[in-house]
């Protein structure tokens, strides 16, 4: 069920400002946050996302190219690919338990750890030249 959210957020991922070129958004879903992408005029461009998960930040930068669907016709329909990497931080709580002279004691306490990976990404994106209102 948590896949099916974060796929259908990730399709329907709000555009508030958007030009030709370059766009800012917001995301929700299993990173919620901001992104920003840019596009130059061969359709090649990058991603950046900064983002909050698992009470701690990420941030994300792919690199981007972008192939129309069906040329002939009037589509803002894309075909993405991109790689990229990600870093930052989560935070857990870690709770502890043992007994001395016969008592039971319990300690809980929030611990961060760093978070690296490599990101791959390929997906639909429909351009809206105007908010559909």
């Amino acid at each position: 069920m948590k896949l099916l959210i974060t796929l259908l957020t990730a399709i329907f991922t709000l555009t508030v400002v958007g030009q030709e070129r370059s766009s800012v958004g917001f995301r929700a879903g299993g990173v919620t946050g901001f992104t920003y992408q840019y596009l130059d005029k061969d359709l090649l461009g990058f991603e950046i996302i900064a983002g909050f998960q698992q009470h701690g930040i990420r941030m994300a930068g792919l690199l981007e190219k972008h192939k129309k669907i069906k040329e002939k016709y009037k589509t803002d329909m894309y075909l993405v690919t991109g790689a990229g990497a990600h870093s930052g931080y989560v935070g857990y709580d870690e709770y502890d338990t043992w007994i001395n002279d016969g008592v039971t004691w319990y300690r809980s306490h929030k611990t961060y750890s760093p978070v690296i990976g490599a990101d791959f990404l390929i997906g639909l994106e429909f351009i809206f030249r105007s908010v559909p209102l």
